[in-house]
């Protein structure tokens, strides 16, 4: 592994957000010579995404992801990679359209891939019947005994809501409800 690739993932993992070390590390990736030729580069750059995902930083994880797509060469590798990035685009950081990007990368790269297929198909179908998966979200909170479970079915709404109408009075609406309920949601 190059020297500067660790010492910029060690900065990275110090200072998320210090863009000499992003730098650094585009510099230290540029043009490969890391990824299958360097197993360790390719193990420190995914220890250093899981890090990143537990403390929740995951705009580091999504460019971590892409500078191990920028020398990655074998299509499966690719879209196992692209999986993942997807998941984080859609899970964590709530954008569906890059998500559903990174998925369809993935499939041209390696076809038929049924982790993908699947993950776009889940994509779909949550986008045709959102607002009845909200409205389900809504009646069982309302429904619910249990505060903790209340709040996160109000939760559930509004991380949906914000999915596919980004800025809707109702989500804030279903967050202050949350709140009021178990202040610690």
């Amino acid at each position: 592994m190059k020297p500067e690739f660790a010492t910029a993932l060690k900065l990275l993992d110090a200072e998320p957000d210090n863009p000499d070390a992003l730098a650094a590390l585009a510099a230290a990736v540029e043009g490969g010579g890391n990824g299958r030729s360097d197993p360790a580069a390719q193990r420190a750059l995914g220890e250093s995404r899981r890090m990143h995902r537990d403390r929740g930083d995951f705009d580091l994880v999504v460019r971590l992801y892409d500078f191990e797509l920028s020398w990655e060469k074998d299509p499966a590798r690719r879209a196992e990679l692209l999986l993942d990035k997807g998941k984080v685009l859609l899970d964590e950081l709530l954008d569906d359209r890059a998500a559903e990007e990174a998925w369809r990368r993935g499939l041209a790269e390696h076809p038929g891939d049924e982790r993908l297929d699947d993950a776009l198909a889940q994509l779909a179908l949550v986008r045709e019947n959102w607002p009845k998966v909200v409205g389900k979200y809504l009646a069982e909170a309302q429904a619910a005994s249990d505060r903790t479970l209340q709040s996160g079915l109000y939760v559930s709404a509004a991380e949906l809501t914000w999915k596919h109408q980004p800025g809707a009075i109702a989500v804030e609406e279903y967050l202050r409800k949350a709140l009021e309920i178990d202040p610690r949601s």
